[in-house]
């Protein structure tokens, strides 16, 4: 074969190179052509780069990297040699230097309903026809333009969504990549009712990138002569063609009983109770799985997740918290993206796109929102009417409020401290009425000195209700839960807290209980509101995948949210459930509606250990608020915990 002759005269001039082991990696998540597994990348890209590197007798190691954009870091790092299947894009090129011949040209195709097949050769076959495009596809500059002026077609999220329009015959095709479509027709339920017209709207080639900094790019060269042939001879088709079957069996259903192990936090001795509930409906539902379900409290769990995430042991499925706190898991290769379930079970509908937005990393989605709570301020309602009351729209107004209440001998504002972390509700919610959202984001990811003029105004505005006597004395011996009697009982007027209070409130009392979200302070600031928002994550070290998923599409259900939501006092996250909720949980989802976009809260939007130390801090504020050193003890901790964070 004429590659012998190549890899003859390739050795006599490679006699001399330095590559004599290469590292690989690839996206974590694009199948067939690679994906993660066991802790290694495997797929067709990675069965075709071991041809060529067993023919040059070179050892190799594909190496899971973790999430697309640190695949990318260490490749520029020079900690990886190769990545396998990516496109050749300028900023890429700095850094990467890419084969001449592709791994694959990837064409992007027309799906359409078995029986409904139509001739297509030239774009303009697609005119006057209904078709659909999945939300943010983009194929192109110049068929974009041409979708955009000459067809009718809609954007849909979701490929489950696309593909049940077709099959229910309310469309007429579908434009996706081949392979992206293929993939997950795999395991859609009416995969037989769906195929694709032999020729692809667009194809664009893919190639592999060798780092800069790696000794590797040696090999560039006996790359291109045979990923050439080996398209040419039709065995990286047959590789892609293997691994598409590989990926469809590779998640078998155990054939016996199995057991899944589920980790949980829990707040009160009624939300175990709600999971328990929830987990025995599961296992009625299905006899082949078992639940077992660990629970903690709030510091013992924080520590248990940190050791699962070290050792890369622990349960199968488990409860975390969205924004910073689960990205940090990713980062970690701690959690499987969720993106099959995403589309199969179309979530991008049955959630609001502010929560989804708060499970994204690197344009891929690692858990399942099963709730939230807003927070804001309660009060009583007759108490407001007593003394011609309304509730205040701006900070003006809010504080013509508190004094009213103090004039009437009573606190204006009650509030728990002994643990805390309810002090933080006042700086975040401050520094979003009057910085906005990316000043928040900045400052809480360690970008921003604590001395910036901004974070001095926030305390300067919260340390001029202190002065006023608006807090009630005595907040650092309570809890926030021991706090709240204050409200009802008229000892104050208006507390800022989350919307766990409604399972601490007299039940006779709720239709009393108004709500009203932080007053506006800058007119020229959107509306950003604090929502934590509860999930669940797939461990990466779970080998029982299909039974976590399982599980994980029954906790997606509305039913299943609805009984778990009100079990342990929080907000079903899907839209659909919420029909059903109280009024007062109402509240949140109308503040969620109107919300520009939503944030964590201060201990889940920055650096766990950062949030440890600083939330301490602004507690010791509303006792002392002595802003010069509230700022330095604030700047001190950032410099010392992010400066030595690296991506």
């Amino acid at each position: 074969m004429k590659w012998l002759l190549f890899l003859f005269t390739f050795f006599s001039s490679f006699a001399h190179a330095q590559c004599n082991h290469v590292v690989f990696s690839a996206h974590p998540n694009y199948p067939p052509f690679h994906w993660e597994q066991a802790g290694k990348i495997v797929g067709a890209s990675v069965d075709q780069a071991q041809i060529i590197l067993d023919e040059l007798n070179i050892s190799y190691e594909s190496r899971y990297a973790g999430p697309w954009k640190r695949v990318l870091f260490k490749a520029q790092q020079g900690q990886i040699d190769l990545i396998l299947g990516l496109k050749n894009v300028p900023e890429r090129r700095p850094y990467l230097a890419f084969s001449e011949s592709p791994f694959y040209q990837n064409p992007v195709s027309v799906f359409v309903a078995k029986g409904k097949e139509f001739e297509f050769h030239h774009w303009s076959d697609l005119i006057d026809r209904k078709g659909t495009l999945n939300t943010g596809d983009r194929h192109g500059e110049q068929f974009d333009a041409f979708i955009s002026q000459s067809l009718n077609t809609q954007r849909i999220t979701g490929l489950k969504t696309n593909f049940d329009l077709l099959v229910k015959g309310r469309t007429q095709y579908f434009i996706t990549g081949l392979f992206a479509g293929r993939t997950f027709l795999a395991k859609y339920p009416d995969n037989d009712k769906v195929t694709y017209l032999p020729n692809p709207v667009v194809v664009s080639p893919v190639h592999h990138g060798f780092s800069k900094k790696s000794e590797c790019t040696e090999l560039i060269p006996y790359f291109n002569k045979r990923l050439h042939e080996l398209k040419e001879e039709g065995i990286t088709t047959q590789l892609i063609e293997k691994n598409l079957e590989k990926w469809k069996g590779e998640i078998p259903l155990q054939p016996e009983k199995t057991t899944l192990k589920v980790g949980l936090l829990l707040a009160s001795q009624g939300q175990g109770i709600g999971y328990r509930e929830l987990f025995t409906q599961f296992e009625k539902e299905h006899p082949n799985i078992d639940i077992n379900f660990s629970v903690y409290n709030d510091a013992q769990y924080k520590q248990k997740v940190a050791e699962w995430s070290e050792n890369q042991e622990g349960p199968d499925v488990f409860y975390w918290q969205a924004g910073e706190r689960l990205f940090e898991l990713v980062e970690q290769n701690s959690v499987r993206s969720l993106d099959f379930l995403r589309d199969y079970e179309n979530w991008d509908e049955k959630f609001p796109q502010t929560i989804i937005q708060q499970l994204e990393y690197d344009d891929h989605i690692y858990g399942l929102p099963f709730s939230f709570y807003q927070w804001g301020f309660y009060y009583k309602k007759s108490l407001f009417d007593k003394l011609g009351l309304q509730a205040p729209e701006t900070w003006d107004a809010f504080l013509d409020v508190a004094k009213v209440l103090t004039d009437n001998g009573m606190d204006a504002i009650a509030i728990g401290t002994k643990n805390d972390w309810p002090a933080a509700a006042w700086f975040d919610y401050l520094n979003l009425r009057m910085n906005g959202l990316a000043f928040y984001q900045a400052l809480l990811n360690g970008q921003v000195s604590y001395t910036d003029p901004k974070v001095r105004y926030v305390l300067q505005a919260w340390k001029s209700i202190i002065d006023q006597g608006y807090f009630h004395k005595g907040h650092e011996k309570l809890t926030w839960s021991e706090a709240i009697p204050l409200l009802y009982h008229e000892d104050a007027g208006i507390t800022l807290i989350g919307n766990f209070v409604e399972k601490k409130i007299p039940h006779e009392l709720h239709d009393n209980i108004g709500f009203f979200p932080f007053p506006v302070i800058n007119q020229n600031v959107p509306r950003f509101e604090l929502m934590p928002t509860e999930i669940f994550v797939l461990s990466r070290w779970s080998t029982k995948l299909n039974e976590s998923l399982t599980l994980l599409k029954f906790l997606s259900k509305p039913q299943t949210q609805l009984k778990l939501a009100n079990g342990i006092g929080y907000i079903p996250a899907t839209t659909e459930s919420s029909k059903h909720i109280s009024p007062m949980s109402m509240e949140g989802v109308t503040l969620l509606n109107k919300s520009e976009d939503i944030m964590q809260y201060f201990d889940r939007d920055t650096n766990q250990a950062f949030s440890k130390e600083a939330i301490q801090i602004l507690s010791d504020f509303l006792l002392k608020p002595d802003i010069e050193k509230t700022i330095t003890a604030l700047e001190n901790e950032r410099l010392k915990t992010f400066h030595q964070h690296t991506p």
